[in-house]
C-alpha cells in the first residue's frame, strides 16, 4: 500500500534541533571560513611565481614581504574590531527596541555571518602567511601568498561597507518585519502542505479511550522538535497507537501526562525510553517545528512598537499586514494533519497541531489588546480582518474572522470618544461583516451582532 504524505517528513529531531543551534549562530560560518583561509596560506606559501617578466608585476615589496604583511594584519585587527563593536552596538539597539527575541533573526543572518567571518579570515590568513614567510624570504617566493593577502584585504573593506550598511538597515522595524514573515511564509509552506483530499489523514482521538493509559515525560522544558518517525517505528514494534498531548512550542513538567497509549499492555519500558528519545526539550521555543513561534517573533516586534514607551503606530500596522499576508496563505491551505501512519497507512501516532483559530488569536489578541489606545491601529486591524474575510472560504474559519472583527470593534467602541473616529470604525467593521456574510450568511452567535 502506498504511503501517504505527512505533515514533518521523518527527521532526526536531535540533529534538526542542533543544526538550528548552530546555523542560527555567530560562530560556525567565520570558523568554517578562518579554516578554509589558514588551508589557502599554507598552500599559496608552497607556490612561487614561475619565471619571466611577465608575472613580475605580482611580486611582493623587494624590501620585507614580512613588513608588508605585519602591516597589513595591523590593520585588519583594528577593522575586524570596529565591526564587531558595530554589531554588538546594533544588537543592543535592536535588542531594545525591537525584542531580545529577535536577536537570533540579526545573529542568524547570513550576511551578517558571512561579513565577520571575511574579516576573521582575512587576519587567520594574514596570521598563517606570516608565519610562514621565512626571514629571508626572496620577493618572487612570497609573491602568491603577499598577493593573496593583498586580495583579501580589499574584498575586507569593500565588505565594510556593504556590513555597515546592512547592519544600518537591519535595525530598520520594516525590514526585520519583512525578513520574519518572510521565514514565516516558509514555515507555513513546510508546516502546512496543499495535500490533495485522499492524501490527507482524519484519526479520531484516542484520548477518551477507557483502556487508555497515560504515559509520563522524564524531563520540563519546551519541547523543541519531535522525531515522528521514530514514535510510528516504535509504536509498530509494540502495535499500539500513541495519541500525543503536546506538540512542539508547548512547555511541559517532568511527571505530567504527556501523552497517552492503546491498548495498555504496550506501554513497555522500551516505547517509554524511545518517547524520551523521540521528544527534544530544551530551555527555550525553537522554529524547527513550532509553527507558531514566527507568528509571535511578528507579534512581539508590534507590542514593543505599541507600547507606552515607543507609541509606533506605523511599525504596528506594518506587523499587522505582514501578519495578515501569513494569514492569508494559510487560509488556501487545508488544516495541519494530526496522524503519522506507518508503511501500511494504519496511523500510529497522532499528534496536536496549530489549528487557525489559534494561528489567528496568537497573531491578533495581544496586538488589539495594546492597541486599545489607538484607533488608527484598530481601524487597520479591522481592514486586515475584512480583506481576510474576503479570501475565507470555510465557515469554521469565516467564524473564527468573525469573532476578531467583533472583538476589535468592541475595543474601540470602549476608548473611542470621538464621533468621527467611531464612525470611521464602524464602517471599517461594517465592511468586514459585508465580506464575510457575502456567500453565505454568517449567525449571530459568530461573534458579529
Amino acid at each position: 500500500m502506498r504511503r501517504r504524505r505527512t505533515l514533518f517528513r521523518p527527521v532526526r529531531s536531535r540533529l534538526a534541533t542542533l543544526w538550528d543551534a548552530v546555523q542560527s549562530s555567530l560562530w560556525f560560518i567565520p570558523g568554517l571560513m578562518s579554516l578554509a583561509a589558514a588551508a589557502l596560506a599554507v598552500w599559496l606559501l608552497r607556490l612561487a611565481l614561475p619565471e619571466g617578466d611577465a608575472w613580475g608585476w605580482l611580486e611582493a615589496p623587494a624590501a620585507a614581504p614580512s613588513d608588508f604583511v605585519a602591516t597589513l594584519l595591523s590593520s585588519m585587527i583594528t577593522m575586524a574590531t570596529l565591526a564587531i563593536s558595530i554589531t554588538m552596538v546594533v544588537l543592543t539597539l535592536a535588542a531594545n527596541q525591537l525584542g531580545f527575541r529577535l536577536i537570533r533573526n540579526f545573529i542568524g543572518d547570513r550576511r551578517t555571518q558571512v561579513g565577520l567571518g571575511l574579516f576573521l579570515a582575512t587576519i587567520v590568513y594574514l596570521l598563517v602567511v606570516l608565519r610562514g614567510l621565512p626571514p629571508d624570504a626572496a620577493a618572487r617566493q612570497a609573491a602568491v601568498a603577499v598577493t593573496g593577502a593583498t586580495v583579501l584585504v580589499l574584498a575586507s573593506v569593500a565588505m565594510l561597507l556593504f556590513y555597515v550598511h546592512h547592519l544600518a538597515r537591519s535595525i530598520v522595524a520594516d525590514t526585520l518585519v519583512h525578513r520574519v514573515g518572510d521565514q514565516l511564509d516558509a514555515m507555513i509552506e513546510h508546516f502546512l502542505p496543499d495535500l490533495r483530499p485522499e492524501q490527507r489523514q482524519h484519526p479520531r482521538s484516542i484520548a477518551t479511550h477507557a483502556d487508555a493509559v497515560p504515559l509520563y515525560g522524564r524531563e520540563s522544558g519546551y519541547i523543541q522538535a519531535i522525531d515522528y518517525g521514530l514514535l510510528v517505528r516504535a509504536a509498530c514494534e509494540g502495535n499500539c497507537v500513541v495519541e500525543l498531548a503536546y506538540r512542539p512550542g508547548h512547555h511541559i513538567l517532568a511527571g505530567g501526562v504527556h501523552a497517552r497509549v492503546t491498548p495498555p499492555e504496550a506501554l513497555t519500558p522500551a516505547l517509554e525510553d524511545a518517547f524520551g528519545e523521540a521528544v527534544v526539550v530544551g530551555p527555550e521555543r525553537t522554529p524547527v517545528q513550532d509553527l507558531e513561534f514566527a507568528f509571535r517573533q511578528l507579534v512581539e516586534i508590534g507590542l514593543r512598537a505599541l507600547s507606552p514607551s515607543l507609541n509606533d503606530a506605523f511599525t504596528g500596522i506594518a506587523v499587522i499586514n505582514r501578519l495578515g499576508r501569513s494569514i492569508a496563505t494559510v487560509l488556501r491551505r487545508p488544516s495541519a494533519e494530526r496522524g503519522f501512519p506507518d508503511q501500511d497507512g494504519i496511523v500510529r501516532v497522532i499528534s496536536p497541531v496549530s489549528t487557525f483559530q489559534g494561528l489567528v488569536d496568537v497573531a491578533f489578541h495581544q496586538i488589539r489588546r495594546s492597541a486599545a489606545e489607538q484607533p488608527a491601529v484598530l481601524m487597520h486591524l479591522l481592514e486586515t480582518l475584512a480583506q481576510l474575510a474576503e479570501i475565507a472560504r470555510d465557515p469554521e474559519r469565516k467564524a473564527v474572522i468573525a469573532e476578531h472583527v467583533d472583538l476589535a470593534a468592541e475595543a474601540g467602541r470602549r476608548v473611542i470618544a470621538e464621533p468621527r473616529d467611531l464612525a470611521a470604525l464602524e464602517a471599517r467593521r461594517d465592511a468586514a461583516v459585508a465580506s464575510l456574510t457575502r456567500d453565505e450568511p454568517v449567525s449571530h452567535k459568530d461573534g458579529l451582532r
